[in-house]
This record gives C-alpha cells, structure tokens and sequence, in this order.
C-alpha cells in the first residue's frame, strides 16, 4: 500500500469510530479516550480508561445536537434517570456529564461480548435452548425497567450484548437506552409522538400512530426470539 492509501483508510476509519476527534483527549479531568468504538445519529461511542485504570465504555452527543434544546434536555433527564436504574441485566450507566464546550457523556460498563446480531449472522439459529435462555434475561431485565416507568422502545439484535462469563454463560446485558420513554406526565412533552426505533423490530402500533406501551416492548422481544430461533427477521 502507498502511502496517501494507508493515510486514506485511517481517514476512514476515524471519520466512522472517532468523528468527534477525542481519541488521546482526557474527558472531565478523569477518563482518558483509548478509542472510537462506532458512531450513530445522536453521537459516538468511545472506549476510555478512568483515573484507576478501569476499562468503560462514553457516549458523547454530538456537538450539533446541542442546538436543539429538546434533545438536549432529554438526553439530559432519561441520562439521569438510567443513573438509577440498576439490574445485572442491564448496563450499569456510572457517570453523567458534559464534555467542555461541547455536548453530553454518559458513562457505562464496558461490555466485552457479541450482539444477538453477531450470533445470529449468515442466518444462524441459536437453538431454543439458548433463546429461552436469553430471553428470560432480557424479560427480566424489562421487568424492572417497565415497573419504574421506562420502554426502551429499540429492542433488536444490535442492542442485546451476550457475553460469556466464568460460570456464566450467555450473559445478557441490554444496551442503547437512547430513545427510552419515560412514562412520567413530566417527561411526555420530550418522548411523545416520536416514530423512532429499528423497522424491523417495531410493533405495528408504533410504525402507525405511536401510541405504545410495555406491551410494545413484549413484541419487539417476540421478533427477537423468532431472530434466534431462525437465524432471521419475520418480516
């Protein structure tokens, strides 16, 4: 390879993991950025190591979305609102807070493992005993997440991480509470009427009037089983 393409791919490989250019940066005095891990529509996600060394997982806005207020203040109250939510089966949110000029962070566990999505590529079927397996994890981790008044409102393959722990094996970890609905009358106003979660995976009353509820969630699981079961999407 030349030169000019070697400096090319890093180019490419920077603009789709590190966009936001904080790789090397050290973020609220304590958590250094190791690397770009993948970047979405609302921001980027970065691997960084705290003040003790420990291994976690940033989520940083991007900077652009702090020009409009609603997202920024529901990034800001569903961030503080995971702070609380804790179950093994979801990951553990650890540190909120805004990048100096910049937009919001939030800190979580580093989860080393592979999606449903991964498991199940080139159609592979997991079998039903592993489905029942994961899918209990993810039901219980909803059950509490449903009873302090949250949806998560995106369950598909890409959000559940399934790792292989000592003793432990297919371990879930639900991921991206980034569009979780928060059934509280104050929080109506920045989660109602919002068309927003993966096609594939959505129930029918949320691709029609977004009118939704836990059991929307329930669905989404169901579409997930039948992923594991054959290794593809129903629809």
């Amino acid at each position: 390879l030349t030169t000019e393409t070697v400096r090319e791919v890093e180019r490419v490989r920077k603009a789709k993991t590190d966009p936001l250019g904080l790789v090397g940066k050290v973020i609220a005095k304590r958590y250094t950025v190791v690397a770009g891990i993948r970047s979405g529509g609302m921001g980027s996600l970065y691997e960084v190591r705290d003040r003790s060394g420990r291994r976690l997982a940033m989520k940083v806005m991007k900077p652009e979305m702090l020009a409009h207020e609603e997202a920024v203040e529901r990034f800001r109250r569903e961030a503080q609102a995971l702070e609380e939510l804790r179950h093994p089966h979801i990951v553990e949110i650890t540190d909120f807070g805004q990048v100096e000029g910049d937009g919001y962070y939030l800190v979580m566990e580093y989860l080393d493992g592979k999606s449903i999505w991964q498991l199940t590529g080139e159609n592979k079927p997991l079998g039903v005993k592993r489905t029942v397996s994961i899918a209990r994890q993810i039901l219980e981790a909803l059950s509490t997440a449903h009873g302090r008044g949250m949806l998560h409102r995106d369950l598909q393959s890409g959000n559940v991480m399934v790792m292989q722990y000592p003793g432990q094996p297919d371990f879930v970890k639900l991921i991206d509470f980034g569009i979780v609905k928060i059934l509280d009358p104050d929080m109506q106003s920045l989660t109602k009427g919002a068309r927003i979660g993966t096609p594939h995976y959505l129930a029918p009353e949320m691709v029609k009037d977004a009118s939704f509820d836990a059991r929307s969630d329930l669905y989404m699981v169901g579409v997930l089983m039948y992923r594991m079961l054959t290794g593809k999407t129903p629809f």
